[in-house]
């Protein structure tokens, strides 16, 4: 059985994941990506559809909006990657629904004024830090189900259905600290405090 090692081992391929990825490939450090999923993003997740009249659009399923006045590392993010914003339009009649009753119309002022969408949709993003990193260190469909420090400092990370596990000096865990403590085990196991914080 052959041990597959590399210097850093990111898990999980969501934004925090794949953004990691391309600042180590740009700073010339060795590294797998592990996702679990078919597909990066996370819960970043685009929709094309082949009637639209603009054949990169996409209609974002998850999060959709950024704040560059708030978002000052985002804003450089994109400018960087050369990806365009627009800004969402927030004028006129505003519909909203409650959780009992018909939907209302109200001329208050939008809670989008201020917020931008990019063109492409929010997919765009992910799809342009991917290009820009070496396919053959993105695993997909790499469920890891368990990471250990061995004596010599080491640290082994189990993959499930993979014979070899993967070596790594360094783990990065680019994923919600809930889903972490739901399905990964830990040997050592990890302090009470984070596993509750």
């Amino acid at each position: 059985m052959q041990t597959l090692s590399t210097q850093v081992a990111i898990i999980g391929g969501g934004l925090a994941g794949i953004y990691t990825a391309w600042r180590l490939q740009r700073a010339g450090i060795d590294f797998q990506l592990l996702e679990a999923r078919d597909r990066l993003g996370g819960r970043i997740l685009g929709e094309t559809f082949a009637a639209s009249e603009q054949p990169n659009e996409a209609f974002d399923l998850g999060p959709s909006w950024v704040w560059p006045s708030f978002q000052p590392n985002i804003a450089q993010l994109l400018k960087q990657l050369d990806l365009e914003v627009f800004e969402q339009y927030s004028r006129g009649m505003m519909v909203y629904e409650q959780p009992q009753g018909p939907a209302m119309r109200s001329r208050q002022r939008s809670q989008m004024a201020g917020s931008f969408r990019i063109t492409g949709g929010t997919s765009a993003l992910i799809n342009k830090l991917a290009s820009q990193v070496d396919s053959e260190q993105i695993n997909f469909e790499h469920v890891v189900s368990h990471i250990t420090q061995l004596d010599d400092g080491e640290i082994e990370i189990t993959v499930k259905g993979q014979s070899a596990p993967l070596k790594a000096q360094q783990v990065i865990l680019a994923l919600p600290q809930r889903l972490i403590a739901r399905s990964i085990g830990f040997t050592p196991a990890l302090p009470t405090a984070i596993e509750k914080s």
